[in-house]
């Protein structure tokens, strides 16, 4: 089986499921205290869930391929969140290097562990 180099429907998929996390997240942070407080962390689970989707629905490409689309996956989905809080005034511009690096390294150990685990259900 060949592999390819990034399968874009799966990558547009994962990220666009975790657009919508990121979002609610950002929403009811905006209204939560609670849910607030937890914005980095739940932010970094929901990127690492993007990069996972994508592992797991990218099929036969390398694991540096799903290493790095898991990780955009992360990103793009956490921007989104991002620019919607800070919009909305939660959350100020200086964090956002911090946040991109954490979605970024959340979405790659996601998207390499959705492949492992892909790999462990064909076997």
């Amino acid at each position: 089986m060949s592999e390819r180099a990034v399968n874009r429907p799966a990558l547009v998929g994962a990220t666009l499921v975790g657009a919508v996390l990121q979002l609610g997240m950002m929403v009811g942070g905006h209204f939560s205290a609670p849910v607030a407080n937890l914005l980095m962390v739940v932010g970094a689970g929901i990127a690492a869930v993007a990069g996972l989707l994508y592992g797991i629905w990218a099929g036969a490409v390398s694991s540096g391929s799903v290493a790095m689309a898991g990780a955009l996956a992360g990103v793009a989905s956490a921007l989104l969140g991002f620019l919607v809080a800070y919009l909305l005034g939660d959350i100020p511009a200086t964090i956002l290097g911090p946040a991109m690096v954490g979605a970024a390294l959340a979405g790659l150990l996601g998207g390499l562990l959705g492949s492992s685990l892909r790999r462990k259900e064909q076997a």
